[in-house]
């Protein structure tokens, strides 16, 4: 990565800050016995996380100085700021995008005396390439340049996969050794899981060729099979049934292997679900809905995202594919357990003749205290956003548990938590006073917490239909999985 002196590690809180104190630490030198300021290339990991930094009051003081430059300028507009970014006093925001491939050339022989460009990365990259191709902006053409990082804490909790904290990594000031091991254990993660995909998808590759040999070899028996799985109509003899699961996640940094196992989970818990079905010859019209949480330093479509119900494997997938772990606090782990909680009242309230069944809650940390909710709902947004934004006042989890039971007693929330017992104790009270359970998930191992979580959802799911029909001996369904799928589900 570098030597620990060019990286420095923030608090969310501070960081912003911190990279304010870096431009001018980095920048500002003498020449000639007169003060210079050298140019500065900061670069963000998205428009979002740039424009956060623009409008805030950290940025302030050298916003007349201070130009942008996205993939969405027009190409005139991009060429001009490259063009120009080189030039003394100049402070250039961009996003990643343009950390490869692009020549800032220095053309000011003032610039080159006083070092050349600095470049400022505020965030960590999964892949070395890319840290290296930002790095090599700040010294085009065998010119000078310097670089350093500023990171915050809470974007690295994605490359995190023990339990420990990440403050607690890097209190031997050696960041640099440090953050190449975060990197390994990340890539090593992202890889399992990607095996895990493709050996999950195979036996869909593999009907696929089959169905295609049957159209070449006009085997209409074998068509008509093929089709038969994918345009199934219910027969009248079979039980019908309306079950609705709520698959409730925490998506902060910590969370990244996580989602991750979740994503591999999805396709293998809906095929061993429609087995056990129609080994029992049950024909449910059980929907799903996937949304995760987030904390009050995320803006209003991140503090809360969710899917749509659905009994598609591919539409979960393709929206769990599409979330990222981020935000959260390092100062404290408390989470928006809340909001998870708030969104569960929401849907309850929007279709009462639809009711959902079963909840699954899964995340690394308990909730805000009522102290923490007020206070970062303040910062950064305001009181007066959240409230027009029609998320309401401050809630706590207590008054939305509170809220749910009163829509329906009957609701059963499960709880998985990771890593320690502050989690544990109020994912625990949270089950209990719903009648459901709490179980510990280790996603160490990519194979086995997947398993884990295909399990158990599959579980869950199953149980909330057993227990919506009448024609089904009790526990009958779950007997049937635990006998088909042995090593999925741990008590």
């Amino acid at each position: 990565v570098g030597n620990t002196a060019d990286i420095k590690i923030s608090t969310e809180v501070s960081h912003f800050i911190d990279i304010t104190n870096e431009i001018t630490k980095q920048t500002e030198v003498e020449i000639d016995g007169n003060k210079f300021h050298r140019p500065v290339l900061i670069f963000f990991e998205s428009i979002a996380e740039l424009n956060n930094y623009y409008n805030s009051p950290s940025a302030q003081k050298n916003k007349n100085r201070t130009k942008i430059l996205t993939e969405r300028e027009p190409d005139t507009s991009k060429t001009n700021l490259i063009r120009h970014a080189t030039n003394a006093n100049t402070i250039t925001l961009l996003t990643r995008e343009f950390g490869r491939g692009i020549d800032f050339i220095v053309y000011d022989d003032k610039v080159r005396r006083a070092g050349g460009p600095h470049v400022i990365q505020t965030f960590f990259s999964e892949g070395i390439s890319e840290e290296i191709q930002i790095k090599g902006r700040a010294a085009r053409q065998g010119g000078d340049g310097s670089y350093s990082m500023v990171l915050s804490l809470g974007q690295l909790e994605k490359f995190k996969s023990g339990s420990e904290s990440l403050m607690s990594l890097f209190v031997s000031k050696e960041y640099g050794p440090v953050l190449d091991n975060l990197r390994i254990q990340y890539i090593d993660t992202v890889r399992g899981s990607m095996a895990l995909r493709v050996n999950s998808c195979m036996p869909q590759h593999n009907m696929s060729l089959d169905f295609i040999n049957s159209l070449v070899t006009k085997n209409m028996n074998k068509i008509n099979e093929y089709l038969g799985l994918f345009n199934k109509c219910p027969d009248e003899y079979l039980v019908k049934t309306d079950t609705r699961v709520l698959v409730l996640m925490d998506a902060t940094g910590s969370m990244s292997a996580c989602i991750t196992n979740a994503k591999n989970a999805v396709g293998e818990m809906f095929k061993q679900i429609q087995i056990v079905l129609k080994e029992n010859n049950v024909d449910s019209l059980f929907e799903i809905q996937f949304a995760v949480y987030r904390n009050y330093n995320a803006p209003i479509d991140k503090i809360i995202e969710w899917s749509e119900w659905t009994s598609d494997p591919s539409v979960l997938y393709a929206f769990i594919e599409k979330i990222q772990a981020e935000y959260g606090y390092s100062d404290s782990g408390n989470e928006a357990v809340e909001m998870g909680l708030w969104h569960l009242n929401k849907e309850m309230a929007y279709d009462v003749n639809k009711p959902i069944n079963r909840v699954i809650l899964i995340g690394d940390q308990p909730p805000n205290t009522p102290v923490e909710i007020t206070r970062r709902r303040q910062s950064p947004f305001g009181e007066a956003y959240w409230i027009s934004k029609k998320i309401g006042p401050a809630t706590t989890y207590l008054d939305q548990l509170k809220q749910i039971k009163q829509k329906n007693e009957n609701i059963m929330i499960n709880g998985f938590y990771l890593n320690g017992v502050a989690a544990r104790t109020v994912f625990t009270e949270i089950a209990e006073s719903t009648g459901g359970a709490c179980l510990s998930l280790d996603v160490t191992d990519v194979k086995k917490a997947a398993q884990f979580l295909c399990g158990h959802t599959a579980v869950n799911i199953l149980d909330a239909i057993n227990h919506n029909s009448a024609k089904l001996a009790k526990g009958q369904l779950v007997a049937t999985y635990k006998q088909m799928f042995k090593g999925y589900i741990q008590y």
